[in-house]
């Protein structure tokens, strides 16, 4: 909804137009990922035949203030304070403070406990994660989970508060905060240290692609792929192979760039403008990377033994 005022305008048209049609439904509208701006809020709050909004209190918290300043007199808010879109546990006390808070601006029992938004964004179940280590598995929170936690809060809303869960939680939340897995000092400093220029290039995009077309000579519309090519079964049996060490790193390395090969070929014989290698050695990316960037991730399986970068050598520089 952060629309400019003519567009606001062309959304309360189209609306007008539909309202017609919407005799004896009740109609919930629903925002989430940001902060609805004022002029927006007011857009939406004065449609008519609305029965119910919700937002995201979660990222939205100047929409909070927006609902607290002047949400139309009985309507349902949907309250979006747990969040739909991570895998972390929700702060309890601080949502059920928020909602408690709310209860005086638009009546106990116009008050709904919601997600920020679709829980499509986060895993289904925490249950099914039996490798993860005991103090970071107490930090998250899964779509099942979260179902649970609006359920807690509405119970304690309700004066039927879960004391038990909420103190588990509150223990969770000051691990996380406090655990030397997630608090880096040395990371702290280097973000605290990072310039408004340390996030922009240090020339402009028309001087980069200048250089581009000089060295590329690309047409106006250059055709390339996205993402990794599909892995053959004769690949993943190689790496089946390496990672039993029933071949050797050489052995790998050369079947990688065999793969590579057969991709640059057909892209050639495709006529394809910018070439990709296809990446075959993508498997290792993840649990390498991860690792190498630990603290941080929380692997459930091993590293796969990774051969050295193969990027220093043809074909990749070819590329």
């Amino acid at each position: 909804m952060d629309l400019d005022s003519h567009k606001l305008q062309a959304f309360s048209e189209a609306y007008a137009e539909l309202e017609s049609t919407l005799s004896g439904l009740n109609v919930l509208v629903e925002t989430y990922f940001a902060d609805v701006p004022a002029e927006a809020f007011q857009t939406l709050t004065s449609l008519k035949g609305v029965t119910a909004y919700g937002f995201d209190l979660v990222r939205g918290t100047k929409t909070l203030e927006l609902i607290k300043s002047g949400f139309p007199a009985g309507k349902y808010l949907f309250a979006g304070v747990v969040d739909g879109r991570n895998i972390w546990a929700n702060d309890l006390a601080a949502s059920l403070s928020v909602l408690q808070g709310l209860e005086g601006v638009v009546g106990k029992d116009n008050l709904v406990v919601s997600t920020s938004c679709s829980l499509l964004h986060t895993a289904v179940d925490l249950v099914n994660e039996n490798k993860l280590n005991d103090e970071i598995k107490s930090w998250l929170a899964f779509a099942a989970q979260k179902v649970v936690e609006l359920n807690a809060l509405a119970k304690a809303l309700a004066g039927q508060k879960d004391e038990g869960f909420f103190s588990a939680n509150a223990a969770a939340q000051a691990s996380r905060k406090s655990s030397p897995r997630v608090t880096n000092e040395a990371v702290q400093k280097a973000a605290a240290a990072l310039k408004g220029s340390d996030h922009r290039r240090a020339t402009n995009v028309s001087a980069r692609l200048d250089v581009q077309q000089k060295k590329l000579n690309l047409p106006i519309l250059p055709t390339t792929t996205i993402g990794s090519f599909p892995q053959s079964i004769e690949l993943m049996r190689v790496r089946h192979e390496y990672k039993a060490k029933e071949i050797s790193e050489e052995e790998y390395v050369a079947s990688i760039k065999e793969e590579i090969n057969k991709v640059v070929k057909l892209q050639e014989e495709l006529d394809i403008d910018v070439l990709v290698h296809g990446e075959p050695e993508v498997s290792f990316t993840m649990p390498n990377g991860s690792k190498a960037m630990s603290p941080g991730f929380e692997l459930q399986i091993p590293p796969i033994p990774c051969p050295p970068p193969l990027r220093d050598s043809p074909p990749y520089g070819a590329n």
